[in-house]
C-alpha cells in the first residue's frame, strides 16, 4: 500500500532551500550554478550574455503537486540582479515563476521583478494551485534579457487550504 502524504496545514513549508546543504543543485534542471549567496556561502545564479545564442538562462525544480492542489501558497525568495537589460515583453526578465500544468492548459504566475542592477531584495507572491493541477514547478533565471541574477533562501508556504464547500443548512 502507498502511504498517503499528510494533508497540508496553514503555515506548512512545502519547499525550501538555501543552497547550503549537501549537493545544493540536487533535483534542479537547467543552467543554474552555485555562487556566494545572501548572507551565506551559496545561492543559485544565472547569467546570460547579450550575444548569447539561447533566449534564456533558467533552472527549475518539480514541486510536490499532490500536496499543493487547491492551496494558496506564498513563494518567498531573496533576489539580486546585475545589468539586467530591458524586457522585450512585460512577462520576460528575471524569472521567479511557478509554471502549473492543468488538463486545460498552462498557467504562469510569477513575481514582478524589475530590470537593471539591484541588491538583495525579498520577493513574495501568491499562487492558488488549481485543484486539477498535474504538474507544478519552481522556475528561476533570466528570460529574453541579458545580465545576471542570483536567488537564495527560497521558501514555499501554505497560506490557505483548499476550499471545501459546506453543505447548505
Amino acid at each position: 500500500a502507498i502511504a498517503q502524504a499528510q494533508p497540508p496545514r496553514v503555515g506548512d513549508v512545502v519547499f525550501q532551500t538555501d543552497f547550503e546543504e549537501g549537493n545544493p543543485l540536487a533535483g534542479w534542471a537547467g543552467a543554474g550554478r552555485i555562487e556566494p549567496g545572501y548572507q551565506s556561502d551559496h545561492c543559485i545564479a544565472f547569467e546570460r550574455l547579450a550575444d548569447a545564442t539561447t533566449t534564456s538562462a533558467t533552472g527549475w525544480i518539480k514541486l510536490p503537486v499532490e500536496r499543493l492542489r487547491g492551496c494558496l501558497l506564498h513563494f518567498h525568495g531573496m533576489i539580486k540582479a546585475e545589468n539586467v537589460s530591458e524586457k522585450p515583453n512585460s512577462w520576460n526578465g528575471v524569472k521567479f515563476m511557478v509554471p502549473i500544468t492543468t488538463p486545460g492548459g498552462k498557467l504562469y504566475p510569477q513575481a514582478r521583478i524589475g530590470t537593471g542592477t539591484f541588491d538583495w531584495q525579498q520577493f513574495v507572491f501568491p499562487v492558488r494551485v488549481p485543484e486539477d493541477a498535474i504538474d507544478v514547478q519552481l522556475y528561476l533565471g533570466l528570460e529574453a534579457v541579458s545580465g545576471k541574477a542570483w536567488f537564495d533562501n527560497l521558501r514555499v508556504v501554505v497560506r490557505k487550504l483548499p476550499f471545501v464547500p459546506r453543505p447548505a443548512a
